[in-house]
């Protein structure tokens, strides 16, 4: 049986959700501290989120502020390599570009059985 990725899981259930949103079959309410989206087709509540509660803001505020403290070392990254787009010749540049990726992906390679050995001891 494949390995199943809950976040990518997850991620795809939000983005269906903002995408049904966006296409107006999801209707949002807020009353008295209660969050409730209702689907619009079949006049059900969908879900109803109590926001009243803290533990619940401060999980979602945790998950943003994990999500952004793990993509900033590569946004750095990539405007630091952009910023040698100006002065080295374009194919120079997709050159560096292409060798990054490649020692990248070897040292993925190279460290995927200690990391699999890692991440089996934790099952």
């Amino acid at each position: 049986m494949p390995q199943v990725n809950v976040g990518t899981i997850l991620l795809l259930a939000v983005a269906a959700l903002g995408g049904a949103w966006a296409a107006g079959l999801l209707r949002t309410h807020y009353e008295d501290g209660q969050l409730t989206l209702r689907v619009l087709r079949a006049r059900r509540v969908l879900a109803r989120f109590d926001l009243r509660d803290t533990g619940l803001l401060l999980l979602l505020s945790l998950m943003m502020g994990l999500w952004f403290a793990a993509t900033f070392p590569g946004d750095v990254l990539g405007g630091w390599l952009g910023g040698f787009w100006s002065s080295m010749e374009k194919a120079h540049f997709f050159a560096m570009i292409g060798a990054i990726a490649a020692i990248g992906g070897a040292a993925v390679a190279a460290l995927g059985p200690a990391l699999r050995a890692v991440f089996d001891e934790q099952r």
